[in-house]
């Protein structure tokens, strides 16, 4: 399965939306099939995406499976580095200049889209501090 950018992006942005903490303090959780009903991508790629996305730590996420078959895949946050990466990419130009450096050098792994954004927003941010 192929690493799909946007569909990243989109989990993240979605999660950031609707994650949330009860009065009491309990995670509300979001299932994979809530992201499904949601998100213009098809359950697998989904999945797959939460658990790229667990793995590398920009979320905590909850897996139950039997045998090979995941049963259930709950997302319960985001962590400091998801957040940190979201904000990398949230804005559309940004995250425009990310995707059309990314095809041109024919990468899209996590730590290189965090390394253009950072290349993006840098100049962005200096001409600002120029020009407040």
């Amino acid at each position: 399965m192929k690493f799909n950018p946007d569909c990243m992006r989109d989990i993240l942005l979605y999660l950031e939306e609707n994650l949330t903490l009860s009065p009491d303090l309990e995670i509300q959780f979001i299932s994979v099939q809530d992201l499904s009903k949601n998100l213009p991508y098809p359950i697998q790629e989904i999945a797959n995406m939460v658990l790229v996305l667990d793995d590398a730590e920009f979320i905590d996420a909850s897996r139950f499976d039997a045998g090979n078959q995941i049963c259930e895949l709950l997302v319960l946050r985001i962590t400091y580095s998801g957040y940190q990466l979201i904000e990398s990419i949230r804005p559309q130009p940004v995250w425009k200049k990310i995707k059309s450096i990314g095809q041109n050098i024919g990468s899209f792994s996590t730590s290189v889209i965090l390394q253009i954004a950072s290349g993006v927003l840098t100049p962005m941010v200096s001409a600002f501090l120029k020009n407040p």
